[in-house]
Formats: C-alpha cells, sequence, structure tokens
C-alpha cells in the first residue's frame, strides 16, 4: 500500500471538513512540486480516493516517470487503470510488480481481474488460482473465480467451485438472524417440508432466478415462502407460480419479514441456480414465468397511444449506482439522441425517478414518454413494460424483468460483460427474446447504439429483428 504523505493528509482534511478550496490547495502543491514524484504520488492517492480514477492515472503516471516506480505504485497504478477500463495497460502494471515479486497476492488478483475483464479466461483462471494461494483469507477471489468458469462456459467447473463458497457456519448464521431450526437445502426432497428462499442480491438477481420456484413446487414441499426486495411482492404475487400454488403453499414476503419455525429448508435465489445446474438446455421455463394481467396491460397501452404501426419501445439506460461496476454498465442518457430521432418509433422511459433535470428535459425535447413520476414499485414497470413491443436496457432488473415476461429485450452489455450473460454472445439462455448488444470497449456506447439504429430499421412492432 502506498504510504499516505503529508500532502494527501493535508487536502484530505480539508475534503472531509467541506473545504471547498482543497482541490485548488492540492493543485498550487502540485505546481510548487512540479518535480517532486512523492507530490504526484499524494495527488494520486486523493484523487483514488475521490473516485476520480482517470486523473489519478495521470498523477500515478507522473510519479513514476519521475522515478517512483516501486511495486505500490505500480500497483495502485494497475487499480486505478482498471477502474477505468483499461484493463490491458492495467495488465501491465500487475505483471511489472509480479516480476519484482512473484508472491505478490494482492497483484496476482488484480492481474486476474484485469485479465478476467479483458476476456483472456485461461491466464485468467490460472492467476486466480495463484491468489487465491498467496491470499488463502480473501474469499471474493472464490466468487470471482466461479463467476468466471461460468461466463466463459465451464459450468460443472463453477457450480462444483459454488459450493466451496458456501460458509461453513451458514445454519448457525441463519438460525441466530431468523430465530428458525431450518438448514441449508443442498437438493434434499422437498415433501411435506418447508423451503425458505432469501435475497442475497439486487432485484435482478430475484426477477432472474424466480424461475425455479415452478420446478420448486412440482417436489411437493408444504410451503414456498419467497423473501424478495418489498418492490418485487406485487409482481411475484401476480405470477403464474402464484396463481398455480395459491398463498397456502407459495408466500411472497417483503425480505425483512419474521420467518416461521416449520420444518424444512433454506436457500438463496442463486443458489436455487446451483441446485438445478443451471447452463443452456437445463434451464426451466422458457416460456415467460412472469405475468401481468390483461387489464392492467390494455390500461398501459391506452396510456401511450402509440398510432399504428409505431414501435413502442421502453428504455432503462442506468442501473443501481450502488452496484461498483455500474461506473461501466450505464450509459449517458444523451448517447441515446440518434435513437430519439427515428421516425416511427415511440420511446418510453422505464426509468424510476426522480430523474436529473437534465435528463428530464432531454426526454421532454426528443417527446420520449416519461414514466418515471408514475411508477412506484415493479409491478408498476411491468404493466408498462407488457404493453411494450420490446425493451432496450442496461443490464439492470428492468432487462431480467423485460426478459421474464417475454418481452423481446435488447440488452446493451458492457465489455467486460457479466457471469450470466457469457463473453460476446449475442443471445442468452436465460432469456429466449433477449438480444445482446456488446460493447467491443470500455466507453464504446456510440458503437453500440449505432448497432441498435441499424438493428431498429429492420425492425416491427413485435418482431424479433
Amino acid at each position: 500500500m502506498v504510504a499516505e504523505g503529508p500532502l494527501f493528509k493535508a487536502v484530505m482534511a480539508m475534503v472531509e471538513a467541506g473545504d471547498a478550496g482543497a482541490e485548488t490547495y492540492l493543485m498550487d502543491a502540485l505546481r510548487q512540486r512540479v518535480d517532486d514524484p512523492a507530490a504526484w504520488e499524494d495527488a494520486g492517492m486523493v484523487l483514488f480516493r475521490l473516485g476520480r480514477w482517470a486523473d489519478s492515472c495521470t498523477c500515478f503516471e507522473q510519479a513514476t516517470a519521475l522515478g517512483e516506480g516501486g511495486a505500490d505504485i505500480l500497483a495502485m497504478l494497475g487499480l486505478a487503470r482498471y477502474l477505468t477500463g483499461a484493463f490491458e495497460r492495467a495488465a501491465e502494471c500487475f505483471l511489472a510488480v509480479l516480476n519484482a515479486d512473484p508472491d505478490a497476492g494482492e497483484a496476482w488478483r488484480g492481474l486476474a481481474m484485469a485479465l478476467a475483464a479483458s476476456g483472456n479466461f485461461e491466464a485468467a483462471r490460472q492467476s486466480f488460482e495463484t491468489a487465491a494461494r498467496l491470499l488463502p483469507g480473501d474469499g471474493a477471489i472464490g466468487d470471482r473465480l466461479w463467476r468466471l468458469k461460468f461466463q466463459f462456459g465451464h459450468w460443472d467447473d463453477a457450480w462444483r467451485d459454488f459450493d466451496t463458497l458456501v460458509p461453513e457456519d451458514i445454519e448457525t448464521r441463519w438460525q441466530a438472524q431468523h430465530g428458525t431450526r431450518h438448514t441449508l437445502w443442498r437438493g434434499e426432497a422437498l415433501d411435506g417440508k418447508d423451503l425458505v428462499v432469501f435475497s442475497h442480491g439486487g432485484h435482478g438477481d430475484a426477477i432472474q432466478h424466480f424461475r425455479w420456484i415452478g420446478p420448486l413446487l412440482a417436489r411437493h414441499p408444504a410451503r414456498i415462502t419467497a423473501l424478495v426486495p418489498s418492490a418485487l411482492v406485487g409482481l411475484l404475487n401476480d405470477s403464474p407460480a402464484m396463481a398455480a400454488a395459491g398463498p397456502q403453499r407459495l408466500r411472497i414476503l417483503a425480505d425483512d419479514a419474521a420467518v416461521e419455525d416449520n420444518p424444512g429448508y433454506f436457500t438463496w435465489w442463486e443458489g436455487l441456480a446451483r441446485r438445478f445446474a443451471a447452463r443452456p438446455g437445463q434451464v426451466f421455463g422458457a416460456a415467460p414465468y412472469l405475468a401481468v394481467p390483461e387489464i392492467r396491460r390494455g390500461a398501459w397501452r391506452r396510456r401511450f397511444e402509440a398510432a399504428d404501426g409505431t414501435q413502442l419501445i421502453g428504455l432503462s439506460w442506468a442501473g443501481s449506482p450502488a452496484m461498483p461496476e455500474d461506473r461501466w454498465r450505464s450509459i449517458p442518457l444523451t448517447a441515446f439522441i440518434p435513437l430519439f430521432k427515428r421516425p416511427g418509433v415511440q420511446f418510453v422511459a422505464l426509468q424510476k425517478g426522480p430523474l436529473t433535470d437534465e435528463d428530464r428535459a432531454l426526454l421532454q425535447a426528443h417527446d420520449v414518454i416519461d414514466l418515471s413520476g408514475e411508477i412506484g414499485d415493479f409491478r408498476d414497470t411491468a404493466g408498462a413494460v407488457a404493453a411494450l413491443d420490446r425493451v432496450i436496457a442496461v443490464d439492470s432488473a428492468v432487462a431480467h424483468l423485460a426478459g421474464a415476461l417475454g418481452t423481446e429485450t435488447w440488452l446493451l452489455n458492457r465489455a467486460s460483460s457479466e457471469w450470466r450473460w457469457g463473453w460476446r454472445q449475442d443471445t442468452s439462455f436465460w432469456y429466449p427474446r433477449m438480444r445482446i448488444f456488446n460493447q467491443s470497449e470500455i466507453g464504446d456506447w456510440p458503437g453500440v447504439i449505432s448497432a441498435v439504429a441499424r438493428a431498429l430499421a429492420h425492425a416491427t412492432p413485435g418482431s424479433a429483428a
């Protein structure tokens, strides 16, 4: 770890005190010490801490050019480059560290992350395995490794790895938190037993893996209790699985609800995917497994009032900023302006509010229907999606929702991709009506939007262009 020098400490103290002059103070110090590598190093650390990774790269590069070429500064430069999406240049930094110290576990981990994001599966796998050996206490490495294997089609290995990551004390922790005697479900018979499924990720994870509820009900449990984020409760209560099972056999509860102490098991949504060994050809529910009552769909269709022959297209351009890689997956709304100009298309903004004033003004200027003030939960979003011809979305819960409803979905995927979308795939085995548009490199959203524009030119309402 790079030492926090006097300049770093002084500037960060100003930042934490809310002093608006902190950046001016930093820039003045750099002008006075332009040939001092320690000053550039401190500036890089300040900017890194503030999330300004591109600027921190510039400072770290200047520090190394002035002779500060130690392993710590190279590792920080590598991490900053990784966070800007410059994966190959990040790998160069970590390799330089490893040339000096082959046992630097954190450098192996950084190298593995950069190689994985570049699509170099085998080298990334080997690097993660080396990092895991050198950093035995870092459980996140194993999580990244199973996701890497799944992403590149090594499904059996991925699910075997998944099993090794389950904490040994998970049952003790469950029982302490919920006050019940449930044990972890490892695929045992469910006849007459309860199964509680809890949320371990975000809204999209719960939507993606709700597909397993139907196959689980076929195993004749006494009852399934699905604990989900509160915004999903109404949507999932409208599902075909609930209609078939009824509230006595299937309960959809907010994730902070109390769980009854009945004989049975617990698991989490991703754990269901493991138990069913998800992979192409073994994903249940090719047909839509979520639904919207026709009366609600009709009401939304009338709300949009599209002319005959006009394509109604929903748009979701940003995910939750709480996700660490949201900086790569979300797209500035201005990038979609070329699409807004297409004739014969009515765009509908599915982004839940509040929107920025700039985004709201842009939507209004291009006659995009803005639903940000009308969407309360995912039941509302589902009603709108079901009334559309297709949805264009970044990797977010809206994309999963549209896929689960059977609406044609065009996913705009970041270059580094994600375990569930594979590597440079143009379709998804999770959702039969999903088409994937992949970046060629991080930041190349204009290229993706151009590809979408070409596809729209050949698409008609309801088509699967």
